[in-house]
């Protein structure tokens, strides 16, 4: 899993103005003068999020760090003549996460971050190297996606797999490995659970094969081709 910047969660509310406070992480993070600088920027800070076109919300959300010359008035009432450098919606999610040191300070910012599968290994936490690694026609990931029913079931056909000179080492290496998965399945833990794609609250699933097995080095992961 990846954590990303989850830019729904930057508006919460968009039938607010950006005057009225739509982007939350400006607020939040003491960029109160943000709307200031992104109306020199063009977009309109005094009509719904909504409303806004697609370039303006571009800018607010990925807009350029670029420093632009804004009025800004005090406590006493004075206004001051200021420079200040535009954090986009995004950038100040990505500041305040990197400045964070607290639990609190995670906290706030957890609310603008959202878990995905990572685009590049598929949740599987394996290499591309490693998921082009074939034994009996299936890799590594989906190896151990097994339950310990289904791996018990399937070991003992890899050594016929392999070549013939492979044939005692692998089933040397099957034999160890049904012992421990067998005395798992007599506490209970070889049924399957119903799968869920669901990230929150997941109910719990019989324990799997797990990455650590076979490992990547195995003979019995021999490189075969790909059909």
């Amino acid at each position: 899993m990846v954590r990303e910047v989850d830019e729904a969660a930057l508006v919460p509310d968009p039938q607010r103005t950006i005057a009225e406070g739509a982007v939350a992480p400006w607020s939040m993070f003491g960029l109160t003068v943000m709307p200031q600088v992104v109306a020199e920027f063009g977009v309109r800070t005094d009509v719904p999020y909504t409303a806004l076109t697609a370039h303006e919300r571009d800018i607010v959300m990925h807009g350029p760090a670029e420093q632009r010359h804004i009025s800004v008035r005090s406590k006493n009432g004075k206004f001051s003549e200021l420079d200040f450098t535009y954090r986009n919606a995004r950038r100040a999610v990505e500041e305040a996460l990197n400045k964070a040191t607290t639990e609190r300070g995670l906290n706030r910012v957890n609310r603008f971050i959202s878990a995905q599968v990572c685009p590049a290994c598929h949740g599987t936490r394996l290499s591309e190297q490693a998921r082009a690694t074939l034994v009996d026609g299936i890799n590594l990931a989906q190896a151990t996606a097994k339950t310990l029913d289904e791996l018990i079931a399937w070991a003992p056909t890899l050594a016929d797999a392999l070549p013939s000179e492979m044939h005692p080492m692998a089933r040397n290496i099957v034999a160890a490995l049904l012992e421990t998965a067998r005395r798992l399945v007599e506490l209970g833990l070889g049924a399957c659970a119903k799968p869920t794609g669901s990230s929150r609250s997941a109910p719990a699933q019989a324990p799997r094969a797990g990455p650590s097995w076979p490992p990547a080095t195995s003979p019995l992961l021999a490189r075969t081709p790909t059909p």
